[in-house]
C-alpha cells in the first residue's frame, strides 16, 4: 500500500529515513549501519545505499565528529573508483549518507569465492591499481585523509 504526502510516495509498512526507504540491512560496521534503499519520486525509482549512524552511538560526540568528517571528505571526491556520495543529513537521531548503489559483486565475495584458486595475477594486478588510482586522488587533497576502517 503507498500512501501520497505532497510530491512524495512512502510505502506503508517499509522503514523509511526521511524521503529515502529503507529495504534490507547490507552491513553492519562500528560505527555505521548500511542499508539498501530506494527514493521514489514522480513515478521514478532510484535505488541507493544509506550509511546511517549506529543509534548506539549518535550521542557519542567523537563517533558524530568521525562521521560527519567522513560525510564532508566523501561528497568532495569525485573519481570513477570512489562511490558517489550525494546527501548527507540527519533526520531526529539519525544521522545519514546516501550514497550511490554500485549493482555487481564486491571484492570479498569475489576473493571467497576463489579460495584456493586466488585470483589471476593480471586480474589482482588491476584491482590494486584501481585501488591505488582512488587513494591517490583522495591523498592529493589538501586536507589530510585518515583512514580507519
Amino acid at each position: 500500500m503507498q500512501v501520497l504526502c505532497g510530491p512524495t510516495v512512502y510505502s506503508v509498512g517499509v522503514p523509511s529515513l526521511g524521503r529515502y526507504e529503507l529495504l534490507r540491512p547490507l552491513a553492519r560496521g562500528g560505527m555505521a549501519d548500511v542499508y539498501l534503499a530506494r527514493r521514489r519520486v514522480g513515478g521514478v525509482e532510484k535505488r541507493l545505499v544509506i550509511k546511517r549512524l549506529r543509534r548506539d552511538r549518535h550521542r557519542d560526540p567523537r563517533f558524530l565528529d568521525m562521521f560527519v568528517r567522513e560525510a564532508q571528505l566523501s561528497m568532495s571526491l569525485v573519481q570513477q573508483n570512489i562511490v558517489p556520495v550525494f546527501d548527507f543529513g540527519r533526520i531526529g537521531d539519525d544521522v545519514f549518507l546516501a550514497m550511490e548503489h554500485i549493482d555487481g559483486k564486491d571484492l570479498g565475495s569475489s576473493l571467497a569465492k576463489q579460495r584456493g584458486v586466488g585470483l589471476s595475477p593480471m586480474l589482482a594486478a588491476f584491482v590494486a591499481a584501481e585501488c591505488c588510482q582512488a587513494l591517490d586522488h583522495a591523498h592529493r587533497r589538501k586536507e589530510p585523509v585518515i583512514h580507519r576502517d
